[in-house]
């Protein structure tokens, strides 16, 4: 399901606010399964966005990473900047992707064995990511051994000064 003709609702936005907001929205779900989440978001300037597309991409890969963590487990959720760029990364201590399925995670349809629904997630959130000029990337050692989603933004010239 790619989303070729998406159209973005672009506007001035914080990322960091975007992301901490997106954490706070799922910090119940986390802490009723006994899941912590280590949030550490620093300001990178300004970009623009669709605040309603971002969150969606956010609040997925966080919700990911909480269903996919075992009681007691942690997830990490890091924002910085490089004045050019924004990294988020969220980083889980769950059950990790086998690596052969590790290259193909964005494909349509894709789903890790025992989980629940038609396997979009990921694929919209790649397109949405790259409809914004940005990368998403996964990287896991293996299963049993977590798993970290990385996305790379372009942050808007404006906030470059």
């Amino acid at each position: 399901m790619a989303l070729g003709n998406l159209s973005l609702r672009r506007e001035p936005l914080d990322p960091a606010q975007v992301v901490s907001d997106c954490v706070a929205g799922v910090r119940e779900t986390a802490l009723q399964k006994g899941v912590v989440i280590e949030e550490a978001v620093r300001p990178v300037g300004e970009m623009l966005a669709d605040r309603e597309r971002l969150s969606q991409v956010v609040g997925n890969l966080l919700n990911n990473a909480i269903r996919f963590t075992p009681a007691g487990g942690e997830v990490h959720v890091r924002l910085r900047g490089d004045g050019r760029r924004a990294v988020l990364t969220v980083t889980d201590t769950g059950g990790g992707i086998p690596p052969h399925l590790l290259p193909r995670i964005f494909e349509l349809g894709m789903r890790h064995a025992g989980s629940e629904g038609f396997g979009l997630g990921l694929t919209i959130a790649r397109d949405i990511v790259e409809h914004h000029g940005g990368t998403i990337s996964a990287h896991s050692d293996g299963e049993g051994l977590g798993a970290s989603f990385t996305i790379v933004l372009p942050v808007s010239a404006a906030a470059r000064g």
